[in-house]
């Protein structure tokens, strides 16, 4: 449920991040609309260029808790960039676009690969509390934080991204930890 919401937060902070960008460009509603287009296609084809590609692959050869951690680590690759002087509007593309894709199409299945010790009924109960109690509160919650601290700009947004990303990786540390315990109780 943590990991849901951490994920929540952070697409979302990501959306903020390059829709505050894409406005301090000035551009006309007609060109804004045809960008946002462009990137919302982008997003389309990146997930699946992964989920054809990439994940068959990916799953194949990597356990599933490298993988985990692997995507923060991805995440953190634009909030890192925004540092480095390439154009913000670059950055903040390259980072919508990377969050909005690995979510769709990577983190859906490596979470679901998180519920396979489980069983059935446990499943079952775990999948509702976190798809729909986790994913909608964080929805809901992150809405009125970036409301109330949207006066911060983007170094509050790049700050609050790499601090999700750092939870991100320990809870993936103590799930992991928790998995590795859960497997050894079962075979005994």
């Amino acid at each position: 449920a943590v990991l849901i919401s951490l994920t929540q937060f952070l697409v979302l902070f990501a959306d903020q991040k390059f829709f505050l960008t894409l406005s301090e460009k000035a551009l006309s509603p007609d060109a804004m609309t045809s960008y946002q287009g462009r990137m919302y296609s982008m997003i389309n084809g990146f997930s699946l260029l992964i989920q054809v590609l990439i994940l068959p692959w990916l799953f194949n050869y990597f356990h599933t808790f490298s993988i985990h951690y692997a995507i923060p680590v991805l995440n953190m690759i634009p909030v890192l960039l925004s540092y480095a002087g390439i154009s913000p509007l670059l950055v903040s593309s390259i980072g919508f676009i990377e969050s909005k894709g690995v979510d769709y199409s990577l983190f859906a299945v490596a979470k679901e690969l998180l519920y396979h010790p489980l069983n059935v009924e446990q499943r079952y109960g775990a999948k509702y509390i976190v798809d729909i109690v986790a994913y909608r509160g964080a929805k809901g919650l992150s809405g009125p934080i970036l409301y109330y601290f949207q006066n911060l700009g983007m170094n509050f947004l790049n700050y609050s991204m790499l601090f999700f990303l750092f939870l991100w990786l320990v809870v993936i540390y103590f799930l992991q930890k928790l998995h590795l315990n859960f497997k050894t109780t079962e075979e005994i």
